[in-house]
Formats: C-alpha cells, sequence, structure tokens
C-alpha cells in the first residue's frame, strides 16, 4: 500500500521581537530577587547584616537600572517589526534591524554603511543564507552596528516568511540613500554570493516569484547586470568620496554587463577558483547552530507528531529540481528501493527554492503518489526549518548545491544528482572529502542506493570522521578570508 503524507507547515519565520520580552524579563527577576533579599536581611544575625546590606545596595541599583531600562524599551512603538537571528548581539527596534557592536571589538576607523546586495529577494535556499553570514559577521566580528547594514537586491520586499529579511532595498532606493548621506556615504558594497555573476537584469527579472515583482524590477533598475552593480554608481558626482566594494565567494565567472562591477572589486573571492575562499554557507551551523537545533524540533514535530524526548524515526531528505525529473515513475522506483535499503525509512521531500524552474511542491507531490514506501512532503519554504530537517536525516538526496553543503557541515550522507561538468563537482574536488559520493547524472537515479548504502547505517563501509576534519578546514578558510576584506572595509587596510 502507498503511505503518502502531505504536511503543512503555518510557520513564517523562527524569531521573536526580542527587545521587548527580554529587558521586562529582568527586570522582574531583579525586583523578585530584591523582594527575597528583603526577607531574608531580618533573619540574619546582626554581625553579617551589615556584608548583606551591601549586598542589597547592588541587587537594587542593578533592580533600577533594568525596569529603567525595560520601561524605555516597552514605551517606544518600533517603526517595523524585528526578526532576531543573530543571537550573540543585542537587538533594538529603531528602523529596521539593529544590532548592538559588543564592546569588546574596536571601532571602525572608515564610517561607510556598507550594502549586502544579492539574489535574496526571492526564496532560493542559499542565496538567503549569504547575508545572515555576512550581517553576523560584520556585526560581531568587525565592529560594525546593525544600522549600519543595508540589505539590498533587485526589488524592495519583506522575505521573513521565508527566514530572510524584512527590509531588503531596490537599488534606486540605496543609490539615492548612499548618494544623499554625508556622513556614512558613499555606501561599500559587498556582492554577497552564489552565481549572480552571469546574471544579467532580465534574468534576475525572470527569477522573481510574482508578475508584480517583475514589473517593481523594470522599475527600479539602475543597471544591467541583475546582482553587480558598479561601486561607483553609490557615488555622488558631485564630490571625489570614495568607497569599497567585494566579490564574496561567488560562482561562475562575470560576463557582459557583470563583467566590469566585479573588474573594479577592491576585493575578489571566487568559491570554485583562484583567487580562492570556501562558498559562506557553510557557516552556517558555526553561527545558527543553537537557531538551526529548534527549528528541527518544530518541522519534526509537524512531521512526525512527536515530541522533543521522543526518537525520531529514521527519513531521508530529498530534494530535487523540477525541471530535471523527466520520469516521475522511474524517480519513485528508485526512491522506493533506498528506502526498502534503508530499512523503510521514510522519504521526506522538501523545496529548497520555489522560484520558477527550481523546486515544485506539487511535482513531488505526484512522485509520492507512484511510491509505494512510506512518503511525506514537507511543504515549510522557511530555510530554518529546512536545514533542521536536514541536519537530522539520516541520509540527504539532493540536486541543490546549498543542500549538499548543508548536508556536509552537518556530517550527514550526502549524495547529489548533477552533471560532472557542473558547480557541484567543483565543491565536491575543493571543498568536500576524497571519500564522499561523486554525482550521479539525472538520468541514473536507479543507481542511488547502489551507491548510499556504502554511506549507511551505523556501521557503515564508508564513515563520516573525515567530513568533520574538512569542516574544520572549509570554516577557518572562509574567516580568513573574512577577517581580510572586513579589515579593508572597517579601516582601510587588508586584513
Amino acid at each position: 500500500t502507498t503511505s503518502t503524507y502531505f504536511l503543512f507547515s503555518t510557520k513564517s519565520h523562527l524569531s521573536l521581537e526580542r527587545d521587548q520580552i527580554l529587558l521586562p524579563s529582568i527586570a522582574l527577576d531583579s525586583f523578585l530577587l530584591f523582594q527575597k533579599e528583603m526577607g531574608g536581611l531580618s533573619r540574619l544575625p546582626k554581625s553579617n547584616r551589615s556584608v548583606a546590606v551591601f549586598g542589597l545596595l547592588v541587587t537594587v541599583g542593578v533592580a533600577i537600572i533594568n525596569i529603567q531600562m525595560a520601561l524605555n524599551i516597552v514605551s517606544t512603538e518600533p517603526k517595523s517589526k524585528i526578526f532576531v537571528d543573530l543571537p550573540l548581539a543585542p537587538v533594538r527596534s529603531d528602523g529596521g534591524t539593529v544590532e548592538v557592536t559588543p564592546i569588546s571589538l574596536p571601532p571602525r576607523k572608515r564610517q561607510n554603511k556598507v550594502i549586502l546586495f544579492g539574489p535574496h529577494d526571492r526564496y532560493n535556499f542559499g542565496d538567503l543564507l549569504f547575508s545572515k553570514v555576512l550581517t553576523h559577521l560584520l556585526i560581531n566580528k568587525a565592529g560594525y552596528n546593525g544600522d549600519d547594514i543595508l540589505q539590498g537586491g533587485v526589488i524592495s520586499i519583506n522575505m521573513s516568511m521565508y527566514g530572510g529579511w524584512d527590509n531588503i532595498l531596490g537599488p534606486k532606493v540605496l543609490q539615492r540613500m548612499s548618494r544623499s548621506d554625508e556622513v556614512a556615504g558613499p555606501y561599500d558594497i559587498i556582492y554577497i554570493g552564489g552565481e549572480s555573476t552571469g546574471c544579467n537584469h532580465d534574468c534576475a527579472t525572470k527569477a522573481l516569484m510574482m508578475e508584480e515583482h517583475r514589473r517593481q524590477s523594470k522599475r527600479e533598475k539602475i543597471y544591467d547586470c541583475g546582482y553587480l552593480i558598479p561601486k561607483k554608481l553609490l557615488r555622488n558626482p558631485e564630490n571625489k568620496s570614495s568607497n569599497y566594494a567585494v566579490l564574496n565567494s561567488v560562482g561562475g565567472t562575470p560576463n557582459g554587463a557583470c563583467k566590469a562591477p566585479a573588474q573594479d572589486a577592491d576585493y575578489v573571492s571566487f568559491r570554485d577558483k583562484e583567487p580562492l575562499a570556501p562558498d559562506s554557507a557553510c557557516m552556517v551551523r558555526e553561527i545558527f547552530g543553537n537557531e538551526i537545533e529548534k527549528a528541527s524540533k518544530n518541522v519534526l514535530k509537524d512531521l512526525f507528531g512527536i515530541g522533543n524526548a521522543t526518537k525520531v524515526p529514521d527519513y531521508i531528505a530529498v530534494q530535487h529540481k523540477v525541471k530535471e525529473i523527466k520520469n516521475v515513475g522511474l524517480l519513485a522506483k528508485a526512491l522506493d528501493k533506498v528506502s526498502r535499503g534503508a530499512g523503510n525509512a521514510t522519504i521526506i521531500f522538501f523545496a529548497a527554492g520555489t522560484v520558477p524552474n527550481h523546486d515544485s511542491l506539487e511535482a513531488y507531490k505526484k512522485v509520492a503518489s507512484f511510491m509505494r514506501q512510506p512518503v511525506m512532503v514537507c511543504m515549510t519554504t522557511n530555510i530554518w526549518e529546512v536545514i533542521g530537517l536536514i541536519s537530522k536525516a539520516s541520509a540527504v538526496l539532493s540536486t541543490s548545491l546549498h543542500v549538499r553543503i548543508m548536508a556536509f557541515i552537518y556530517s550527514r550522507p550526502r549524495l547529489t544528482w548533477c552533471p560532472h561538468w557542473s558547480k557541484h563537482p567543483k565543491f565536491i574536488r575543493i571543498w568536500d572529502t576524497h571519500d564522499s559520493p561523486q554525482c550521479i547524472e539525472y538520468n541514473q537515479h536507479m543507481k542511488t542506493w547502489d551507491v548510499l548504502h556504502k554511506y549507511y547505517g551505523k556501521n557503515p563501509k564508508i564513515t563520516q570522521e573525515t567530513t568533520k576534519k574538512a569542516y574544520e578546514i572549509i570554516t577557518s578558510e572562509y574567516m580568513k578570508s573574512f577577517e581580510k576584506f572586513s579589515s579593508m572595509l572597517a579601516n582601510g587596510t587588508i586584513g
């Protein structure tokens, strides 16, 4: 019989408006502690009361400060909703997502704001991760405040329902702000990553999720390349102030209108050729591990209807680009074979992107209807829940490079369906391990279990030990690159 389940996630994001919850809580705790100390003081011997009184005065002082801070924050109406994904930095509401620079960091010598510009204006898994990683690192490692960092795309859009930013701004808005800002302009720009180097403006526009977004993109256009705009367009023509541009571990080769901004960049790194630096998504576990752990519990509870203490059944997470599903029946047969080989593990389909020609939840349902083994379709389009699902899987099968990267950083047995000339083999050769599975061509789905079984189970022939070592290397290499360009942005010198 066919066991088919279609799960719908109602969660739009994982975050909280923390500034209006945390400090009032601290204030209440301080008050209760004060009350408790008052009750205990009268029971102390007279010889010990002077020491206790001093401690009590300190407690009172802390309580007053915390209560005052709480009242100040609660009485302030935030100008826009805040989504908190950066656990190490405090957050305030100030017209956007504002992070407070950690006290231990020295002040920046340059005061230019920075734009994180790229394809995080649509739901495509990896593209939403780059700017999350960069924002966190700029705040916690380079001395930036949250209001020094602007998120940019080809349109202005709120991507918070997908786990992205709520305040992405279009190029015309950013250009106007940069040129008119006499204190922090012209703004620096980081091209955040992905295969944006060969995507002209028409390419970027077609990849947007709605027709209204495409019309908006045409109105917002200031340059012929979609996600690489020349840094000089951010300068006020009437003054000679300078700004920096950074190419952050991008993929592909710049061409057409995208070539000039790349050539004019002050720091350049590619994820698959020299000058080489890993894809910034490799830092996701290092930075957002706690958030992802929480998200995994939420999504698995939705799927299996079990509590946190219950052991999760074995499942294999599967993502597949819709345009490469040429034979629905054959893919279903191949996944049935995988499930049986893995002890009847549940196959769980998920989407790594719903932009045109990427993943299709409806296509997953169709494949599932042909299957005889246990199967589910996870309907979430929240990046943190998707990573949570990957992080707990017994194995991960995919066509997406960034799904492969997430499986890699979580040391999951992984296999990628992809052409041997594509970006995936480059990542496997340069950054993944020598003993990890290579690509299987799209039309060779029936070979999937024949390869995967070597890595699967409690005592596999090939373990994930080398993956753990490779993970340490890739995160270290990315941080070396980040430290170089962040030092340039913050202080004008390559670190």
